[in-house]
């Protein structure tokens, strides 16, 4: 909706947009997981795509017009892109060459947009606090094991475990048999026999790979 409201010069309202209904187009549940993987800054491509002391969303993007590159070399990247969001404010920004022809080789949405994108989304959320991204009802935290993604075992080692978020519709329910406990002999490193002494068996966790 472009214009919301249009007055005249006595301030009298002529015009004015509001709510009514609205359709939901995406489910609230699938919207949280992919502000949560946007905004998971230990996955991220780089810190110029998130606001200091904020939480947000962002996306980089590169692509090439291949029909109106310079003949002969490699294709440059003629569009570089970051578009970011908050909760409540949203900023894309495009860099480019209005003639279509392709910027320098090592160019891309991180390294030419983002640092534009960075530095508006800090002006414009240097007065708001944070706001994380709300949590939609049905949304569930659950530990998995990050060798399987399904639910853990007891011979599931501590180092593999993790927590994640899901969707009520997709919670796993499965769980993994990635990880199997045998009794070794010590001696040769093979399955213990009947004929291994006590002393020289162990039991050990082995991750089984097939």
């Amino acid at each position: 909706t472009g214009i919301l409201k249009v007055e005249n010069a006595n301030g009298d309202i002529l015009e004015e947009w509001k709510p009514t209904e609205f359709e939901e187009v995406l489910d609230p549940q699938i919207a949280f997981l992919i502000n949560d993987i946007l905004s998971d800054k230990g996955q991220a491509v780089g810190s110029r795509i998130f606001v200091s002391g904020k939480t947000n969303a962002a996306k980089t993007g590169t692509s090439t017009k291949s029909n109106k590159q310079e003949t002969g070399g490699s294709v440059r990247p003629s569009d570089g892109w970051v578009i970011g969001y908050t909760p409540t404010i949203v900023t894309g920004v495009w860099i480019g060459n209005t003639d279509g022809t392709g910027m320098s080789y090592n160019a891309d949405g991180y390294t030419s947009a983002a640092g534009i994108w960075n530095t508006v989304m800090t002006k414009a959320l240097s007065k708001l606090p944070n706001e994380p991204f709300p949590v939609p009802e049905g949304i569930k935290k659950i530990s998995i094991s990050k060798a399987s993604g399904k639910l853990p075992s007891a011979n599931t080692p501590q180092e593999f475990l993790t927590a994640d978020y899901f969707a009520s519709f997709a919670v796993p329910t499965e769980i993994e048999k990635s990880f199997v406990e045998v009794e070794i002999d010590k001696i040769s490193g093979l399955l213990a026999t009947e004929f291994t002494p006590e002393a020289a068996r162990e039991k050990v966790i082995y991750q089984n790979l097939s």
